[in-house]
């Protein structure tokens, strides 16, 4: 009966997600997000224009499939991309404490109730375009990211999941924008789950260790 039951709450996101997204779930608060004035883009580099790459701040390649070329790339705060056709996926940033900007990437995480809600998982991403990558280092937990045809960010996808009440958690990824190369007081959190960076659960919540440190899924030190 479960399986079937996303139908209808797919149906009642959908009007739900017509709305800006100005919040996110953790550990079943809603708490709210203030917009920042930079932005998270994917784009095809080979495509885009040499003066629009330079209004980009920082950059990086990404295994994108069926895209060649992709890279996810950060930009200056008062960065305008012309060239719009090659920018595939685009979120704004929002504010933390100290005024701090992060960013909204293309992969969130999803947590289900029980082993055979799968199933539910693989039909409701199918329903939303979203792209199971690979399961999680700890029970339940699953990495799924925006794909090409998907209308709704990444954020928004969490927020439809965990309101669907089908699944026990879901959250969006944050990078944080001080986590460049050069900046030596934060660690740039990436989502390869290698070796050097593994993500744990801890009291239903996921926490990354990247070198030693401990960091909550917004790229916030934890102590």
């Amino acid at each position: 009966m479960k399986r079937y039951i996303y139908q209808i709450v797919c149906l009642i996101a959908i009007s739900l997600a017509a709305y800006s997204q100005d919040y996110y779930w953790y550990r079943g608060q809603k708490l709210p997000l203030e917009y920042g004035n930079r932005q998270y883009i994917l784009y095809q580099d080979n495509l885009l224009s040499e003066s629009d790459k330079a209004k980009i701040e920082y950059s990086e390649s990404v295994d994108f499939a069926g895209v060649p070329d992709m890279k996810y790339g950060l930009t200056k705060p008062d960065a305008v991309i012309e060239d719009m056709e090659h920018v595939l996926y685009k979120t704004q940033s929002y504010k933390v404490e100290h005024d701090r900007d992060v960013f909204v990437t293309h992969y969130f995480y999803v947590q289900l109730k029980e082993m055979n809600d799968y199933a539910v998982l693989l039909d409701m991403a199918n329903q939303y375009h979203a792209k199971i990558e690979k399961e999680g280092d700890f029970a339940l937990w699953y990495i799924l990211r925006w794909d090409l045809k998907c209308q709704y960010n990444a954020l928004e996808l969490a927020n439809i999941f965990y309101e669907s009440e089908l699944f026990a958690e879901t959250e969006p990824e944050f990078m944080n924008a001080n986590a460049f190369p050069g900046h030596s007081s934060t660690t740039n959190i990436k989502s390869d789950w290698s070796s050097e960076t593994k993500k744990k659960l801890h009291d239903g919540s996921l926490l990354i260790e990247c070198k030693g440190k401990m960091f909550d899924v917004q790229g916030l030190r934890i102590d």
